[in-house]
């Protein structure tokens, strides 16, 4: 648990107000959490929840999962004063408040430079294949619970 500063947001390239309007631009959120009751099998339940949490926000959208997703943010939300970091807050809040059995501490890195985004990207692959592939390879004696 020590590796996670609890509240940490970093912001790795260009914030939204460096970019053309209209404009995209690559983006990474890289979510670390850590807790006495975390396990590795509640990572993929806080993934998919990231997308409902995003749409949190006036005026943002989010679409998509996993690697593949779009985040438009409105002029409105832009012409507030909404930014990158923003983002970050909401995420590390709403996982604190819903999460908060099992999550201690949230810290988050939102990448947009392409050339540091490459290296967590490939990383985030990797494990999304093992997970699909464990999952793949599940059958009714490997679960205890069922639910209908």
């Amino acid at each position: 648990m020590g590796e996670v500063e609890d509240g940490k947001i970093e912001i790795i390239g260009p914030d939204v107000d460096k970019v053309e309007v209209g404009a995209a631009m690559p983006l990474g959120i890289l979510v670390e959490v850590a807790g006495r009751e975390f396990q590795e099998d509640f990572e993929s339940v806080l993934e998919r929840r990231i997308h409902e949490f995003i749409s949190c926000a006036n005026g943002i959208f989010h679409m998509g999962q996993r690697a593949i997703t779009w985040i438009r943010i409105s002029k409105e939300a832009f012409q507030k004063g909404f930014r990158l970091r923003h983002l970050g807050e909401i995420l590390v809040a709403k996982i604190h408040d819903e999460y908060s059995k099992i999550v201690d501490k949230v810290q988050l890195r939102i990448i947009t430079d392409e050339a540091q985004l490459a290296e967590p990207l490939e990383e985030a692959r990797a494990i999304y294949r093992e997970r699909d592939e464990r999952i793949g390879k599940m059958t009714d004696e490997d679960v205890d619970i069922f639910y209908s």
